[in-house]
């Protein structure tokens, strides 16, 4: 699992060719333990298309927030895909909603993006509802205030197709290139094969 784990933590850095994160990537994936019952057929090639997907360097993924919708002890939850832990985190107000499940101390110890360690409560067991199954998953309690995040473990043992969650929610941007006064189109509107649509105010 540590193998795992370090390669979804293989992140294209700031500056770095793509020849040489991917050859380092390969090189990773080369030791990692994926299994067909863990990441569905063609585990191998699954996950390096989803490290492209979520991995490279871009502004547009890196800045997107992707949330994941799943029914938790039979409450909807809505988590936030965070590939970056590996571990499911939700805070006291959203464990709540979830029924209350029974805390047991936690040995874990957690530190967030700037380094400071993060408080946890404990960690509890629930029953996750994904694509007609039922999975008795374990979930870390924390206080503070965040939204629920889903790490690793969750994506692999519910097999989540990454690359279908980002591309289907990355809202589609469209820009306009130059914008055309009324007047200006009209006195076009003569040439061959130009028309002013109606209504264009």
């Amino acid at each position: 699992m540590t193998s795992t784990y370090d390669f979804y933590s293989c992140y294209q850095k700031s500056g770095q060719p793509f020849a040489e994160w991917k050859a380092k990537l390969c090189e990773k994936l080369r030791h990692c333990a994926f299994t067909t019952s863990a990441l569905h057929r063609r585990p191998q090639d699954r996950a390096l298309r989803d490290m492209y997907v979520i991995g490279t360097n871009s502004n547009k993924l890196n800045n997107y927030s992707c949330t994941v919708p799943l029914k938790v002890n039979d409450h909807d939850i809505d988590f936030q895909l965070d590939t970056g832990t590996f571990n499911t985190i939700i805070i006291i107000n959203d464990w709540y909603k979830t029924g209350s499940p029974t805390i047991h101390p936690s040995q874990l110890q957690l530190k967030c993006y700037s380094g400071t360690r993060i408080k946890i409560k404990g960690e509890c067991y629930v029953t996750v509802q994904y694509q007609n199954k039922n999975f008795q998953l374990l979930m870390i309690l924390v206080n503070g205030k965040s939204e629920p995040l889903i790490g690793l473990k969750w994506i692999n043992i519910l097999q989540l197709d990454l690359n279908s969650l980002i591309h289907t929610r990355i809202p589609i941007e469209y820009h306009i290139n130059k914008v055309y006064d009324v007047s200006k189109l009209q006195l076009t509107s003569g040439l061959p094969g130009v028309q002013v649509p109606n209504g264009v105010h």
